[in-house]
């Protein structure tokens, strides 16, 4: 039994190597890792000092997104989905349904890649088999707003 994603990541790759799934990629790396936490931020706070600072940060976080996908695109390590796709894809989900129900934010049409990448990839048949419904999403984050 592994119970570690990584290890079965590993095991999946071991086991079906083809498409390859598994990259090491910094500058892809690099470009996903603040949109989490951006939107996290964003999305949680209550503070209305803090809101346009806050929004600034996740903006910043999808500037440096929308300009990896722009020049290695249309996916995040190019043209095969990889598991920094299935790392992202599903936080952009959240960020898309939260934010618009929560803050009544829309991802700005300045971030063309990301916008085409979200409709991409939300449209995928294996992103849809897994998807959380947007309603799902709302509620799981409804627990910092009580």
């Amino acid at each position: 039994v592994l119970g570690d994603s990584d290890a079965i990541l590993k095991y999946i790759e071991e086991k079906f190597p083809d498409p390859p799934l598994l990259v090491e990629d910094a500058t892809a790396s690099e470009a996903i890792a603040p949109v989490f936490g951006g939107f996290a931020g964003f999305v949680k706070n209550k503070d209305t000092e803090k809101e346009e600072e806050l929004k600034a940060a996740f903006e910043t976080a999808l500037e440096g997104l929308d300009a990896h996908l722009k020049e290695h695109g249309p996916y995040v390590c190019g043209e095969a989905l990889s598991t920094l796709d299935f790392n992202l894809a599903p936080k952009l989900w959240h960020a898309k349904h939260a934010l618009a129900h929560y803050k009544e934010y829309e991802f700005p049409e300045r971030f063309d890649s990301v916008n085409k990448y979200m409709d991409t990839i939300f449209s995928s048949d294996v992103f849809k088999k897994t998807l959380y419904a947007p309603e799902t999403v709302v509620w799981g984050w409804s627990k910092f707003f009580k």
